[in-house]
């Protein structure tokens, strides 16, 4: 103090820090703790976001879609030679469908009717997501398969096993998020 280090602007924003921690220490995070929070309140959480932690199996893949039964005949010996690389070149190249194209073909995880576990997602026709579950391994090919819009072959490229956590499985994990929130907009 005499050689006038608690002018210094770092001191100065330190001691006024430490007051701030301080203040949080003593005002929010003494009153409100994990183990703090409502029972209740943690259970209407778990519900209004249940789909996080309890979804089906899903599958992801990489569809080819295409107007003629001929055409896709055509490219099926194509696709099931292709490892997913040239699969997805040969979306790029050859499917009808414009949005899908772009993509190679992925149209993200989806459940056994073709729903997708996001909805920004499209989800896929449900004969296709049928067929695609009928698949045994990772890199398979479906066969032609009729769609609403036309025909179509898929490349079984991923899994995601059926999640089923119990609210007595999340209950800390929510616990932590909403004391967080609620910190956070204190």
């Amino acid at each position: 103090a005499k050689r006038g280090y608690a002018q210094h602007p770092a001191v100065a924003f330190a001691a006024k820090q430490a007051a701030v921690q301080s203040y949080i220490a003593n005002e929010f995070d003494a009153k409100l703790t994990p183990a703090s929070l409502p029972a209740a309140d943690v259970k209407q959480y778990y519900e209004a976001h249940r789909s996080e932690f309890v979804r089906p199996a899903g599958r992801r893949a990489s569809v080819l879609s295409v107007t003629s039964e001929s055409e896709a005949k055509q490219l099926l010996p194509d696709a099931q030679a292709a490892d997913l690389r040239v699969f997805r070149e040969l979306v790029r190249n050859k499917s009808s469908d414009l949005s899908n194209r772009q993509r190679g073909g992925d149209v993200r995880y989806f459940d056994a009717e073709g729903h997708p576990f996001d909805d920004s997602d499209p989800g896929i026709d449900a004969q296709l997501a049928r067929a695609v579950f009928a698949l045994k391994n990772v890199g398979d090919v479906t066969p032609i398969v009729k769609t609403d819009a036309g025909w179509a072959i898929a490349k079984y490229t991923g899994e995601r096993p059926a999640q089923n956590d119990t609210l007595e499985q999340v209950d800390d994990r929510l616990r932590t998020r909403l004391w967080r929130e609620r910190r956070q907009l204190a």
